[in-house]
């Protein structure tokens, strides 16, 4: 099979972004897909770019809970997956009928809202606008659903689940582990929904396969720096990669 030098461009723009987008999946649990998603749609399409960066997401997924098997905390990951399935076929059924501008703008928006009330509880006391108004842990609930409902439009559903998690999960190795988890079974439902449709065909095998070794080398970054940080150091940092979510969610419109 000749290969063309745009193929090859495309390629390893597509390899790029992946090493540095899954370096901060590995990193943080989540953020990968959200992150690359606009860049990728813009190089090769996003009817190519969502089953890609799907498929790419399974296999680190795997990876990594394969790694952290015995990190999984699985009250909480039953409990987030049920909510979160709930939500899927609201999310397929959003995805083929509504207008994705307006449903990803007022995502964005929300997304931005979560991660900004987050950030803003991190800060020092006295700089805090309030510091007596939390909200109810049940108030948590129809985050996961939410959640749900994006990850079966777009395949992105971490910033809703993660605003719940890291309030869960105070350990960032066993939040990093359950969220794997979380994601390699939502993502395994999100294949078999291409598969039956005939979305995996094979450029996208081919794209995908090609994507694999920069994957590995992000997976190698992520974990180095994961490593490398606090817990107080990983929740702002989840955070911001939440607020970074949200303005791409808003801006790629």
């Amino acid at each position: 099979m000749q290969i063309s030098s745009i193929y090859l461009f495309s390629t390893l723009l597509i390899g790029l972004i992946v090493m540095v987008c899954y370096s901060v999946e590995t990193m943080t649990g989540f953020g990968s897909t959200i992150l690359a998603l606009p860049l990728c749609i813009l190089i090769i399409g996003i009817t190519e770019a969502i089953p890609v960066l799907t498929l790419l997401s399974l296999l680190l997924s795997l990876i990594l809970v394969l790694i952290n098997f015995k990190d999984i905390q699985w009250s909480q990951f039953a409990i987030i997956a049920c909510l979160l399935i709930v939500g899927m076929p609201i999310g397929f059924w959003c995805f083929d009928n509504l207008d994705q501008k307006v449903l990803k703008l007022v995502l964005g928006i929300v997304i931005i809202i979560i991660s900004l009330r987050g950030l803003m509880e991190r800060m020092p006391r006295r700089l805090r606008v309030s510091q007596s108004i939390k909200p109810p842990s049940w108030a948590l609930i129809p985050n996961l659903v939410l959640g749900g409902v994006v990850h079966g439009a777009f395949s992105s559903g971490g910033p809703f689940v993660v605003a719940y998690a890291v309030k869960k999960i105070k350990d960032r190795q066993k939040f990093r582990a359950t969220i794997q988890l979380l994601w390699l079974a939502l993502n395994s439902i999100v294949i078999i929904k291409y598969a039956i449709s005939g979305a995996l065909n094979k450029a996208i095998l081919v794209r995908t396969v090609f994507s694999i070794p920069f994957l590995l080398a992000g997976l190698l970054i992520g974990n180095f720096l994961h490593n490398k940080i606090n817990q107080k150091q990983f929740v702002i940092l989840l955070y911001i990669v939440i607020f970074i979510s949200g303005l791409i969610m808003v801006l790629s419109r």
